[in-house]
């Protein structure tokens, strides 16, 4: 019964989908003509990056790989990257049945918690090794999937192995239905890619102090806007960046700081230097860690708002302090180390932000001290993608 609802609900929700995202490999056309040891199912350009390094490491046993992918950006990535991909078919069974059968794949990794159970029994079914790494089970999805608890378990017992990011990932997908002896905790892959080397954006700041405001969304612009403009009347020769999680709020971003007389520019107008007290609105692509590595101070995004927060380690790995709202489930294990090692700060509204980070740029040493900390517990969090593929090793899979 179950599983009728769940592909009349699939139906229903395909048509839209498709009206807004279509290309023909959604319907099973298309598809690369390989026959991969591992196919790698992600959901988004955040999970490509992060499994990029566990492929990395994966491709000295000599394996080959399919990608899979659901939105525009992690397929431009992942063939930004020079991989083989493919967007995934929708999840019904003849759909699906006929890509395993065209790629006829040893193993099938899941990244995250892309749990689509059409996927997941028709490979275990052909004799598909199934595994999850990264694996990541919010409050929110737990109660979603309790809600349908059976057509959960079902799913669950199709898997081989579990690799959890969190102690709290692993009790979760366990209470779920997931079997006890195949749950490993591992951490995040996404972390490692964190530690490739990038350079500093190539615009002039001078001797000026730099905080970059990273990923953030609409409902803390405001916030953000405020935070900058009580910090310029505090220090005026410091620069401010911000960079929103969606280029589309460029627009919106850039009309509120004309409104608020706050000068600014547009990297994509690449200007060669930026005024003391002024914005630089970061509106491209793959830039944002080279923002924070020119910073010398951070705020991340999507922890003001219920979003959940986004990467808090990608600028505590360059060694400066990290300020972050309190909305933090996606990384609460590294909220929790930030904060308990007093690497970073937590805030809880737009009063408090600003507060903090006039605090920290008139306290220069304590600054630099909760940097250096900062950089010590990010760096706790890297080696995720060997502790995966060891994991996997020792299933003599690979």
């Amino acid at each position: 019964m179950l599983n009728c609802l769940y592909n009349l609900a699939l139906l229903f929700g395909a048509i839209p989908f498709l009206l807004k995202n279509f290309s023909l490999q959604r319907l099973g056309f298309g598809i690369p003509k390989i026959k991969p040891d591992i196919w790698v199912h992600i959901a988004s350009m955040g999970e490509m990056v992060g499994v990029k390094p566990f492929l990395d490491e994966a491709r000295k046993s000599g394996s080959s790989f399919v990608i899979s992918c659901i939105t525009k950006t992690g397929y431009q990535t992942a063939k930004g990257f020079g991989e083989e991909v493919f967007y995934l078919p929708l999840d019904f069974g003849f759909l699906i049945k006929r890509t395993l059968k065209k790629l006829s794949p040893k193993i099938l990794i899941i990244s995250e918690t892309e749990l689509w159970p059409n996927l997941i029994r028709s490979a275990k079914k052909i004799g598909c090794r199934v595994i999850l790494i990264n694996g990541r089970i919010t409050e929110k999805s737990y109660k979603r999937y309790q809600m349908l608890s059976s057509l959960t378990r079902e799913v669950l017992s199709s898997f081989d192995l579990f690799l959890m990011q969190s102690e709290e990932d692993a009790e979760r997908i366990k209470k779920l239905g997931a079997q006890e002896d195949r749950v490993k905790v591992c951490g995040n892959t996404k972390f490692d890619w964190l530690a490739v080397e990038v350079p500093f954006l190539n615009i002039n700041f001078g001797n000026l102090q730099v905080i970059t405001f990273g990923s953030i969304r609409e409902m803390e612009e405001e916030a953000v806007i405020s935070a900058f403009s009580k910090l310029r009347q505090a220090k005026p020769q410091v620069i401010g960046i911000i960079a929103p999680r969606h280029l589309e709020r460029v627009k919106a971003i850039s009309e509120r700081l004309i409104e608020e007389k706050i000068p600014f520019a547009r990297r994509g107008e690449k200007p060669a230097k930026i005024d003391p007290g002024s914005i630089l609105l970061l509106d491209t692509i793959g830039e944002l860690r080279s923002a924070y590595k020119s910073s010398s101070l951070a705020f991340v995004g999507g922890t003001l708002a219920d979003y959940g927060g986004h990467n808090i380690l990608e600028p505590a790995l360059f060694g400066i302090p990290v300020l972050f709202g309190t909305y933090t489930s996606h990384f609460k294990d590294v909220a929790i180390a930030m904060e308990k090692e007093k690497a970073g700060i937590e805030v809880k509204n737009e009063k408090e932000l600003a507060k903090k980070i006039v605090w920290l740029f008139c306290n220069e040493q304590e600054r630099i001290e909760m940097g250096r900390r900062a950089k010590e517990v990010a760096q706790r969090f890297v080696g995720a993608s060997h502790r995966v593929y060891l994991e996997i090793m020792k299933m003599g899979i690979l």
